[in-house]
């Protein structure tokens, strides 16, 4: 009985014909990843800033908001199952820096006790629709 050779995208390990490792298996990888970081960190600072210029001064609402577009994006991203530089770029790079959990958590803590729990409540509430909504529309 004569085998027949698997394609890579049989193979466990093995995604759109690119072998699963570190990102820092390629040096090109790390180019990609902070060309797209550098673009994140970027759109979510000009984000906020505009939310905040429009809300009083109160960044807190704009960085769940970020949150919550990083969030759908990402889940998007995944079911599609992308290419290894789209990955690279856009969902290490680009959303890794777009969102952020230290600006959540340190902004759910200067709001107070009961404002900040309210933040919390809708932001992981929120983000838990958002990644719904991402992996059925990606």
């Amino acid at each position: 009985m004569r085998r027949t050779a698997k394609t890579k995208a049989e193979i466990p390990g093995w995604v759109n014909g690119d072998r699963l490792r570190s990102p820092f298996a390629r040096p090109s990888d790390l180019v990609w990843i902070f060309a797209g970081g550098a673009m994140g960190a970027w759109a979510r600072y000009g984000l906020t800033s505009a939310w905040s210029s429009l809300q009083a001064g109160d960044p807190m609402w704009g960085t769940m908001g970020v949150n919550l577009l990083g969030t759908v994006t990402l889940a998007a991203l995944i079911v599609r199952n992308p290419g290894r530089r789209l990955r690279m770029t856009f969902g290490i790079g680009f959303l890794g820096s777009f969102t952020t959990f230290s600006a959540f958590a340190v902004e759910a803590l200067d709001a107070g006790l009961a404002r900040g729990a309210v933040y919390v409540l809708l932001s992981v509430g929120l983000g838990w629709v958002a990644v719904q909504i991402g992996a059925r529309t990606g």
